[in-house]
């Protein structure tokens, strides 16, 4: 049925995209040049073209977002050398996301390796929809000189859309398979002219999802809806000021049921077997205030954020038909920040900088329940709560000098102090677990230097190096030993970097070799039927990226970029078990990716790329491995001035594979991909 409907859409789309009418031009295909946009970076906090940064940056303007179909930061995993992302169930997960970067990772506890910033604003967890973005800036490597804490891997930088003065809109409707719709909309202009500029934009997403329940039958059991918008205001209160108030509200649902036997993931995948469908909700809302002030040859820059984050899951912890034990997780997290930054901002001068302080306060309250059912043979209920009040300070400077308009010198250090509160207690009695409760604190204190050297041999030939620290925040065990504090851990980056252009800017070649000396590793000690997170690990990790992009003919641009990484445990002791050489888990071999936009005859479009990523281990004992996969795929198109339709496929081959595994009692478990899918998208724009 759901095939019928979309097919029949498909060749709506397809009429509707004929002949432009006379009054209705179709879109012409771009002009005759083949020279790649310049893209002004500005995570470094000063502002100056990628190729300029000496860093390995990957950037995704609008363009590209559209073309490629990007529409979350999860879709950015994998499109970006040596980054990957373990998929593990809803958009509401507790938890941090298991994610990593040049082989650095993390375990489900603990703070994550990396961070995601909207508008200079931190934003937990690293799912985000890409809602009416401008760009988006993925750094690797260490980011902590910059950003302090938890960006020890790097870091993926968000720029939203800001409202013009000139009015505009775009709305999307989607259709696929699944019985999903998605439907988008963005619409700015002057509400006061040459003071006030709004821009409001919106989303719905609404979807079956992809599992079926093999007990009861029911084809929907992952199914989910999510609607999120947001607000922006920018006041032009005089030539050398400028004030911006951006607020932002996401309301998300969805079952919880996604894990079967790992041998089921392989053979019959997209099935579950469960008598709980389980339930995950998101609520969140945050407002961000900015003010920049000219102040002759400098910036003040005043950036003041809340947000705050409900979440909760309700699952079937024993992935059977049988009801035997569930889990449910509370997440209440608030967050109030407060940053003030000076920059030199006179453009052409040799030296540049930017100095600031950065404050802020956390709450995150956790709240763990397992709940033993009537066929577990048991009874009684396990509450575990953890609350962890964070008072936060740093300072931060970093400054670059250009000798003889050949040399640019890079130096940069960060202060990080953190007081963290951590209150626990324990009721229920399950597993024979007696009550407790306790109050403890720790200080957590990171010094972060950056050092960078760039050699500019040619207008289109850029040579650097750089070495870099980072750090992962410490915290509380809350599951095991609870109470007991685990230490902050850190990593090393050493870079050489190549940045070239050719053929006037018509090709770009970017390249970077790296070595990653990491320390303190924050590791999950098992103590069933919970864990310890402790520092009981070192590793290192080397390896090599490169990222091409092309213009060869008008019209047609091609994209490439490869990775590759070894990451290994120096020192890894669980028990008896000796990790020592072992690969670092949840870490790709390699990752790689094809592909390319064309238009041509006037309105046609098409883009397509393959992902490839390579062979890893699933735990630290490399005994479950995910074999080398790959994903393909398409959009074709008609593009009129005003109306563009598009048909998607995919997963094109359908291939099967894990997102996540992990052993239980014995038992693999595992949860598999997104199959091939497909749909048609309209969109208008005035």
């Amino acid at each position: 049925m759901h095939f019928r409907i979309t097919a029949a859409l498909a060749l709506a789309t397809l009429l509707l995209a004929g002949p432009a009418p006379a009054d209705e031009p179709a879109r012409t295909t771009p002009p005759a040049t083949y020279a790649i946009d310049e893209v002004t970076v500005t995570a470094d906090k000063l502002g100056r073209a990628s190729q300029e940064v000496p860093a390995s940056v990957s950037v995704y303007d609008e363009a590209e977002l559209a073309d490629m179909g990007l529409e979350t930061t999860d879709d950015l995993f994998d499109r970006t050398p040596n980054m990957h992302m373990t998929t593990m169930g809803p958009q509401a997960m507790l938890g941090n996301p298991i994610v990593s970067m040049r082989g650095l990772s993390s375990f489900m506890t603990g703070a994550p390796v990396m961070s995601l910033l909207v508008d200079d604003v931190y934003y937990p967890g690293l799912s985000l929809d890409l809602l009416d973005i401008e760009r988006v800036e993925v750094l690797r490597g260490p980011q902590g000189t910059m950003y302090g804490r938890n960006t020890e891997a790097g870091l993926i930088n968000v720029i939203t859309r800001k409202p013009t003065t000139e009015p505009s809109g775009r709305a999307e409707l989607e259709l696929g398979d699944y019985n999903t719709q998605r439907a988008r909309f963005s619409a700015g202009g002057a509400a006061i002219a040459d003071k006030l500029l709004v821009r409001l934009a919106g989303r719905y997403e609404n979807s079956d999802g992809y599992f079926s329940n093999d007990f009861g039958g029911a084809d929907d059991v992952d199914k989910h809806r999510n609607l999120d918008g947001r607000l922006t205001l920018d006041w032009l209160a005089s030539p050398d000021l400028e004030l911006s108030w951006t607020t932002d509200a996401q309301d998300y649902d969805s079952n919880y049921a996604e894990f079967a036997l790992l041998d089921k993931v392989d053979n019959n995948p997209h099935h579950v077997s469960v008598d709980f469908a389980g339930e995950a909700e998101k609520r969140s809302v945050g407002s961000a205030l900015r003010a920049q002030q000219k102040l002759g040859d400098l910036k003040l820059v005043s950036i003041t954020s809340w947000r705050k984050m409900d979440a909760s899951t309700y699952q079937d912890l024993d992935f059977t038909a049988y009801d035997i034990m569930r889990l449910k997780l509370k997440q209440d997290y608030q967050t109030v920040g407060e940053e003030l930054r000076l920059v030199s901002d006179e453009p052409g001068q040799a030296l540049r900088w930017v100095g600031g302080l950065f404050v802020y306060h956390e709450t995150d309250d956790l709240d763990y329940a397992t709940e033993l059912r009537p066929m577990s043979g048991m009874a009684g209920n396990l509450r575990q709560q953890g609350d962890t009040a964070t008072t936060g300070t740093a300072l931060f400077g970093q400054a670059s000098y250009t000798l003889w308009e050949l040399v640019e010198l890079t130096a940069g250090l960060r202060y990080d102090h953190e007081s963290k509160d951590f209150d626990y207690a324990w009721s229920g009695g399950a597993f024979g677990v007696p009550d407790l409760k306790g109050s403890t604190g720790h200080d957590f204190d990171a010094w972060l230097p950056k050092f960078a050297v760039s050699l500019r041999l040619h207008e289109s030939l850029t040579p650097y190096a750089s070495v870099s620290r980072g750090f992962k925040s410490g915290g509380f065990n809350i599951k095991s030993a609870a109470g007991r504090s685990f230490d902050s851990e850190f990593a090393w980056n050493y870079e050489l970097g190549l940045k070239t252009q050719w053929f006037d800017r018509r090709l770009t070649l970017d390249l970077a070799a790296f070595y990653i000396d990491w320390s303190d590793l924050q590791v999950e000690q098992p103590d069933y039927p919970d864990f310890t997170v402790v520092n009981a690990a070192a590793a290192a990790s080397h390896g090599f990226e490169a990222e091409l992009r092309a213009r060869p003919l008008s019209g047609l641009e091609l994209l490439a970029s490869f990775g590759c990484v070894r990451s290994t445990f120096d020192e890894f002791k669980q028990g008896a078990a000796d990790y020592a050489d072992n690969d670092v888990p949840n870490v790709p071999a390699y990752t790689y990716r094809l592909g390319g936009v064309y238009r041509f005859l006037g309105g046609w479009f098409l883009s397509g790329e393959y992902i490839g990523v390579g062979p890893m281990y699933f735990d630290a004992a490399n005994t479950k491995e995910q074999s080398a996969y790959g994903l393909a795929n398409a959009r074709a198109g008609y593009e009129l001035k005003r109306v563009k339709t598009y048909f998607f496929v995919d997963n094109i081959f359908d291939e099967t594979y894990a997102t996540r595994a992990f052993a239980m009692s014995g038992q693999w478990y595992g949860r598999a991909g997104d199959p091939l899918t497909f749909g048609v998208k309209l969109v208008l724009e005035y």
